[in-house]
């Protein structure tokens, strides 16, 4: 189920964005710059919605409307939940409320060290458009548009 985060969902999302890079900063062998987010600020402005399964946190994704796009800032799934179609589910979710609010194409630009990822939006039909240094970090952007 896709809902608002709420209070109670705090700490389990802190948990996820604190631990999400782990793999790669292992792999990478350097420290990645994980997206800043203050979880409570981000409920307050109703932009972090969570994929609950019974009581678990199976995913947040943070998002904003600017102009006519919906921004895709952060995306993580819970590890024991992976390739359940809970990212798919996420960005699906994302993609309704941009039609009802008229926009015409999501956007994202994840790490590049991140490179699972890149796949996984490839597959969901996201088309690069650029690659960016933000903070000393490589960032693939990619967009697609809304139907």
């Amino acid at each position: 189920m896709i809902r608002p985060a709420r209070e109670s969902d705090l700490q389990q999302i802190r948990f996820l964005a604190q631990t999400s890079f782990t793999a790669y900063v292992a792999r990478e062998g350097r420290k990645i710059k994980q997206p800043e987010m203050d979880p409570r600020q981000l409920q307050a402005e109703g932009r972090i919605f969570v994929y609950m399964i019974d009581a678990a946190l199976g995913g947040y994704i943070v998002f904003h409307q600017d102009g006519m796009d919906m921004h895709v800032e952060h995306l993580a799934v819970t590890p024991r939940f992976r390739s359940r179609g809970i990212g798919r589910a996420l960005l699906n979710y994302v993609d309704t409320l941009g039609l009802l609010r008229k926009c015409l194409r999501v956007v994202l630009h994840p790490n590049v060290v991140v490179f699972q990822n890149m796949a996984f939006y490839r597959s969901r039909g996201f088309t690069e458009i650029d690659r960016r240094e933000v903070d000393g970090d490589e960032h693939v952007y990619f967009e697609r548009y809304l139907r």
